[in-house]
């Protein structure tokens, strides 16, 4: 064989050779670059998954605290109108309690003038019901100051029935005919009367000043409380 032709075999083997090493090393380089984009690819993409979820998150917890600020905010909105209201209500019913008292004194000073000087028919009611209501109802601290301007308010009643029943038994022994000795009798009942009921009004005006007085400082702590 020739020379010539082995020499020929032999470089194109070697060149087979070197082009395979070319492209195992082209390939190589070809997958390391894949590899590194791919990675670098997938980590952003889960930073941007991750960033997303976060997001969400606080998105979602961002309107859980808005809603119970709102709730937090309505329920001291509904606290602060009840306080309001309850002032509101108490300043009411003192200014009720203390009209009341005075329209007792009132009530009181008419009744001893039907009862003691007069023929007519007792037609108003006593408004001491309403202190007895508003009392009860609302101001529970004034029950040791109202029971005892009670108890003298029923002294005074007690004394005028009393007075104005002698005064009719008085009437009915006399067989309706005045005279003087009558006349003399009857004015004795309505003088005693009037003593008792001064000397014992002297207390019940106390009583009630008491009332006036601790209404007066009720009212000036609801004036003072802070909402």
């Amino acid at each position: 064989m020739d020379t010539k032709i082995f020499t020929d075999i032999a470089q194109e083997i070697t060149s087979y050779f070197k082009e395979s090493i070319i492209f195992f090393y082209i390939t190589q380089s070809v997958l390391v670059f894949l590899a590194v984009w791919l990675n670098s690819y997938l980590s952003t993409k889960g930073k941007n998954f991750a960033t997303k979820t976060d997001f969400d998150s606080l998105k979602e917890q961002l309107a859980i605290n808005t809603r119970v600020t709102e709730e937090i905010k309505t329920s001291i909105s509904h606290e602060d109108w009840q306080k309001r209201e309850y002032k509101l209500l108490m300043k009411q019913k003192l200014e009720e309690l203390l009209f009341a008292i005075h329209e007792v004194e009132e009530w009181l000073s008419y009744f001893r003038d039907v009862f003691l000087f007069s023929e007519e028919i007792n037609k108003k009611n006593s408004p001491i019901f309403k202190i007895e209501v508003l009392s009860c109802l609302y101001f529970k601290d004034l029950n040791t100051e109202f029971r005892n301007y009670k108890a003298l308010y029923s002294v005074l009643i007690a004394g005028l029935y009393k007075a104005k029943q002698e005064l009719l038994i008085l009437k009915g022994n006399s067989n309706a005919i005045e005279n003087n000795v009558t006349i003399e009798e009857k004015m004795k009942i309505i003088d005693n009367a009037s003593k008792e009921y001064q000397k014992v009004f002297i207390d019940f005006h106390n009583a009630q000043s008491k009332i006036e007085n601790k209404a007066a400082d009720i009212m000036s702590e609801l004036l003072n409380q802070k909402l």
